[in-house]
């Protein structure tokens, strides 16, 4: 079967089963409403904490906490944000159950949650593909995971897993002159974009972490800060075996004064080498199978860790989900939204996928055409009208640059307003852009290009490639 093939099995599925979306943020679900209607699903409506920006269909059913009083003042952190999603869901207060109850009044609908969720139903209703939240939480949790690496021989870098107040001492042990990196636990939550993970390397960043890490871990891992690539590597489970992707690049940026990570995406246009391709995929290919083993897994994952200089591959997380890089990797694959396609497998929809089926027809798509999703989110918002995109050109160093007057460049940085505050973002030409090695030091590059020309007021951003040695 090719993927094109799976176009009709997932109609089939769609079609018997209505849905309802509970989403953080009514404008992110509209993409996906559009997907699941060209589909011939059945969205009845969908329910969210706020509006945020886009376009649902007029005659679609909505309920917004936030227009009810419910949903308290927004933040700026995404995971307390994310928190205060899952507790609006799963309490489902009377006017979300009502509103739930006049769609569905014989409850035979399911609910389509993001895939990062811990909720198991929403006013009674179940998730349709959702991942089973104890299962997840286990397998990402990084002060835990090791566990899983030495049970499958993998190779992984030395740690210590301390509570908080321990943490300086277990990184004196530990620090092979590059600092160590701190990563808290999830007990309060998914934890994701680095927010709890530090690259302690002296009083400063220490204080940072601590003050970042208090109230929202009871354990921390530490390990020695290691040089190289981070990067992260994605699969499918399917009930014959594992389709396994590429390597792909975590586009990380660290603040040094403070030892903030910054993740602000990935990209395919690194090249690992073909030893380190290898590896990293055989590495994949064992922990799916163990997943399908020992969990009765279905549906993606992601690895990630660092690329170091030897030639080695260190992992550091378990993704126990459709994880951003599956997500980018969506972009450029051939058939329906592979999205929908991870979900009917979860909920054993008889979509008849083999994994050599989808390896073989992933891997050349993704291999051939390259993507990059690289931002910063920024709080202040951008001015009005926002500046024209900035083109860069690299000079004789290999260092981008502003060239605002160039016709063609490998790349240009773009201003957009989300409504609460600006992002910028690359905007790269597949033609022009080199590919091979890392792209965040050229990401930082823009940054800094921008914060001339542009006269914002940026993090001094540096890329954590390399650092260390």
């Amino acid at each position: 079967m090719s993927l094109h093939g799976l176009w009709g099995p997932l109609q089939a599925a769609l079609a018997r089963q209505p849905l309802i979306l509970a989403w953080p943020r009514l404008g992110a679900a509209a993409s996906v409403v559009e997907q699941l209607e060209q589909l011939g699903a059945t969205v009845r409506g969908v329910a969210a904490v706020r509006r945020g920006r886009g376009a649902l269909p007029a005659t679609l059913p909505t309920w917004v906490a936030e227009e009810q009083g419910e949903a308290g003042p927004a933040g700026d952190d995404f995971i307390r944000e994310f928190q205060r999603y899952e507790l609006l869901m799963g309490s489902a207060s009377a006017g979300l159950r009502a509103f739930i109850d006049a769609l569905d009044p014989e409850g035979e609908a399911q609910v389509l949650c993001p895939h990062a969720t811990d909720l198991r139903t929403v006013a009674g209703r179940p998730l349709w593909g959702g991942v089973d939240p104890q299962a997840r939480r286990a397998l990402e949790d990084k002060t835990t995971i090791d566990a899983l690496w030495d049970q499958l021989g993998l190779p992984r870098a030395p740690r210590l897993v301390v509570p908080l107040p321990q943490a300086a001492a277990a990184a004196a042990q530990l620090d092979q002159g590059a600092g160590t990196v701190w990563a808290g636990d999830n007990t309060t939550t998914i934890e994701g974009g680095a927010l709890t993970t530090r690259h302690v390397h002296d009083a400063t960043s220490a204080a940072a972490a601590h003050a970042a890490l208090h109230g929202r871990c009871a354990q921390v891992r530490v390990m020695p800060h290691l040089a190289g690539v981070p990067c992260a590597i994605q699969a499918v489970v399917l009930t014959d075996g594992v389709a396994v992707m590429r390597p792909m690049e975590m586009i990380v940026l660290r603040e040094p004064p403070t030892g903030r990570f910054v993740l602000c995406g990935m990209a395919t246009t690194w090249d690992a080498s073909w030893e380190l391709r290898a590896s990293m995929r055989a590495l994949a290919r064992a922990v799916g199978a163990h997943l399908r083993a020992t969990y009765g897994w279905v549906g993606g994952f992601s690895i990630d860790g660092i690329a170091t200089p030897d030639g080695a591959f260190l992992p550091t997380e378990l993704n126990a989900r459709f994880s951003a890089g599956l997500s980018l990797l969506e972009t450029v694959c051939p058939g329906p939204p592979l999205h929908l396609v991870d979900r009917a497998l979860r909920a054993g929809a008889p979509l008849r996928l083999r994994a050599e089926e989808l390896e073989r027809a992933l891997l050349p798509a993704i291999d051939h055409r390259r993507v990059v999703n690289a931002h910063l989110h920024h709080i202040a918002p951008p001015p009005s009208p926002a500046p024209p995109p900035l083109p860069l050109l690299p000079d004789a160093d290999g260092v981008w640059r502003a060239a605002p007057q160039a016709r063609a460049a490998p790349a240009a940085l773009r201003w957009t307003d989300t409504g609460t505050h600006g992002v910028l973002t690359l905007d790269p030409d597949p033609a022009l852009l080199r590919r091979g090695p890392p792209l965040a030091p050229r990401f930082a590059d823009a940054l800094r290009a921008a914060r001339a020309a542009w006269g914002i007021d940026l993090p001094a951003l540096a890329p954590a490639v390399g650092l260390g040695g």
